[in-house]
């Protein structure tokens, strides 16, 4: 079973969204969706700094001014905007118009 809510700050954001056990299932999908509906409010909607927020951390994304540098965090965004096109496109949806764009 693969985990969805990764152990940020060594449980602090778990915690804050009730996640005990980080590998079960339940906990870490309603978790992990808590927290990227606070990142999505925080970006006003921008699905790219949300999920490089979610996977480097909301201090590297301020930084930085968008998009962490970081290769693992790049990787990561550039899968969240592959399948959020493919869920798009299997649901019948047009492509989002400008599609998802990292911050430059």
């Amino acid at each position: 079973v693969g985990k969805l809510m990764r152990p940020l700050r060594q449980g602090d954001v778990q915690r804050e969204y009730g996640v005990v056990d980080p590998f079960a299932s339940k906990q870490s999908i309603d978790g992990g969706a808590k927290f990227l509906r606070v990142l999505l409010r925080r970006y006003k909607g921008d699905f790219v700094l949300a999920a490089a927020a979610y996977n480097a951390g909301m201090g590297a994304v301020a930084k930085f001014g968008g998009v962490p540098p970081y290769a693992e965090t790049r990787a990561y965004v550039g899968k969240v905007r592959a399948l959020h096109a493919r869920y798009r496109s299997a649901m019948g949806l047009k492509p989002l118009d400008p599609p998802l764009r990292a911050a430059q």
